[in-house]
């Protein structure tokens, strides 16, 4: 998704198209509306502009249809406006699938309700976190003696050596990529919270 994205900003960008200096996301919401109006080769002016900028509550982006028309001054070939409708659909077809993912993903955590909901009350741990964790290492830890082999498995354990009477530190293992990936992520989340202590801990490491 993010590759095709590039892809849209990269074609506006050669075509002298300045969107992205007044919509900060041009793929959802008023910046998508007028995507397609550029897509579909239209004529656009003030009052077009005036429309697509307009939500429920009337128009609702900060900068005026005059700085937008400013920022549409340049381009699109037919082959541009072409490229650029593939990749819209294709972005649509990805995000449909990942509501797709999602959904099934909570339905099979349904099971693990409760775990899941505790796991959240870790400083750090959110909702994707947990999501992982169930999914690399179940609800089960009995094949695991004690914590510290549960984080040498994870790859979480940065070994140590001496010499010279002197300690040197070491990388961390190899270990489950996704369940590492996702515990260093918590951690550096964790040590953003200032109740727990864990930002005084992180930085005295």
């Amino acid at each position: 998704m993010t590759r095709l994205k590039n892809q849209v900003h990269d074609i506006l960008q050669r075509s002298n198209i300045k969107l992205t200096t007044y919509v900060s996301d041009i793929f959802s919401g008023s910046g998508r509306r007028i995507l397609a109006l550029l897509e579909n080769g239209e004529v656009i002016n003030l009052a077009s502009i005036e429309q697509a900028g307009t939500g429920k509550r009337g128009y609702r982006l900060k900068a005026t249809p005059k700085q937008i028309l400013a920022s549409l001054d340049g381009a699109l070939s037919y082959n541009d406006r072409f490229l650029m409708a593939m990749n819209m659909n294709l972005l649509a077809s990805y995000q449909r699938e990942l509501i797709n993912l999602e959904s099934r993903i909570y339905e099979q955590l349904e099971a693990f309700s409760e775990l899941y909901h505790h796991l959240q009350a870790i400083p750090g741990v959110g909702e994707g976190t947990a999501q992982i964790i169930i999914a690399e290492i179940g609800s089960d830890v009995s094949p695991f003696p004690d914590a510290h082999h549960l984080a040498s498995w994870a790859g979480l354990c940065p070994g140590s050596y001496e010499s010279a009477g002197k300690k040197h530190g070491t990388h961390t293992l190899p270990g489950n990529k996704y369940l590492k990936t996702a515990m260093i992520t918590a951690a550096m989340a964790a040590k953003s919270t200032k109740q727990t202590g864990l930002r005084d801990f992180y930085w005295r490491l």
